[in-house]
C-alpha cells in the first residue's frame, strides 16, 4: 500500500526529545486502522540547535545555587530561551533562525522521497513550532526571503515551479494543525493594522488551518483575532478556526504543564485523525 499523505510533527518550546511524537502516532494509527498504511510520519526535530547550551546552563544553577521547582524552572528556561535564540541575529548566515529552518527542509525532502511531489501533506506543530512553521511558510510564500532557508528564492536542485519547489514551498499542505500557538507573544507589539499573516488560500495555497487551544494555557493562544485588518493575509479571514478545548488532567490542567497535554487529548486528536481519514479516502 503505497503512501500518498504525509503527516510531519514540529514540537514546540522546552526539553524535547527524539520520539516526541511516538504517542500522537499511536493514537492516530489506532485511529486510521488499515489506511494508516497510507501515511508517511515524520518528526520536525529542532531541539538539538539550541539544548547544549540550555542543559549546561541548568546544570550550573543546580550545581552553585538554591533553587526549587526545578521541572518547572527547566520548562520556563528551555521554553524562553528557545523562543529568544530563534529570532537572535536571525539574518546572519548560519543563524539559529536558518538552522532551524534548515531541519523542517530535511523533513519535507524526506516526505517528497516517500510520497512524491503529489502526495498531500498534514503539519501538526505545537508552541513555539507553530511559529517556527509560520515562519517557514512566511519565507516560502516570499518572492526572495530577508533570511533563513529561503533567502536565495530558492535552490538549484528545485526550479521554480518543479514538483520539488511547490512541495518545499508546502503548496500541497492540506491542513495545518496548530496547539498551543504563541505567536501572539512575538507578534504582540506590532501594530494590529500591519500585521500579516500566512495565506492558506492564495500564492497557489489551498489548505485548512485549524488551531487549538485550551482557556487555562496561558502560553496557548487564539489567533484571528490578531489583526484587525480584512482580507489576505489576514488571520481572521486565513485561520478556519480557532478551538477552545480542555486539556491535561486533574493535576496539571490548572497551571502552565497542560501546555504539554494537547496531543494526548481527545479533542485535539480525534478531528486531526477524521480529517486525515477523509484525506486518505
Amino acid at each position: 500500500m503505497a503512501n500518498n499523505i504525509a503527516v510531519l510533527t514540529i514540537h514546540g518550546m522546552g526539553d524535547t526529545k527524539k520520539g516526541y511524537s511516538d504517542d500522537l502516532r499511536k493514537i492516530l494509527s489506532r485511529s486510521l486502522g488499515s489506511k494508516w498504511g497510507h501515511v508517511h510520519f515524520g518528526e520536525i526535530y529542532y531541539q538539538d540547535v539550541f539544548q547544549e547550551n540550555q542543559i549546561k546552563l541548568i546544570d550550573r544553577f543546580k550545581k552553585h545555587d538554591d533553587i526549587d521547582l526545578i521541572k518547572l524552572r527547566r520548562f520556563l528556561l528551555y521554553g524562553f530561551s528557545d523562543a529568544a535564540g530563534l529570532e537572535r541575529k536571525a539574518t546572519m548566515p548560519n543563524s539559529a533562525y536558518e538552522q532551524v529552518q534548515n531541519k523542517v527542509l530535511d523533513e519535507i525532502d524526506a516526505a517528497y522521497d516517500e510520497i512524491g511531489g503529489k502526495g498531500k501533506v498534514v503539519i501538526v506543530a505545537h508552541s513555539l513550532g507553530c511559529h517556527v512553521i509560520s515562519n517557514y511558510i512566511w519565507d516560502a510564500q516570499c518572492k526572495i526571503a530577508s533570511h533563513g532557508a529561503w533567502c536565495d528564492g530558492g535552490f538549484e536542485d528545485s526550479p521554480a515551479g518543479s514538483d520539488l519547489d511547490k512541495f518545499r514551498r508546502l503548496k500541497t499542505l492540506k491542513y495545518l494543525y496548530f496547539s498551543g500557538c504563541n505567536i501572539p507573544v512575538f507578534i504582540a507589539g506590532i501594530p494590529q493594522a500591519k500585521i500579516r499573516s500566512i495565506t492558506s488560500s492564495s500564492k497557489g495555497y489551498s489548505f485548512k488551518w485549524k488551531n487549538f487551544y485550551d482557556p487555562d494555557d496561558v502560553l496557548g493562544w487564539p489567533l484571528k483575532n490578531l489583526n484587525t485588518r480584512m482580507g489576505k493575509q489576514s488571520y481572521k479571514t486565513e485561520v478556519d478556526e480557532d478551538n477552545a478545548i480542555n486539556v491535561g488532567n486533574l493535576i496539571t490542567m490548572w497551571n502552565p504543564l497542560s501546555h504539554t497535554a494537547y496531543w494526548k487529548d481527545k479533542d485535539f486528536t480525534n478531528p486531526l485523525a477524521d480529517d486525515l481519514e477523509r484525506l486518505v479516502g
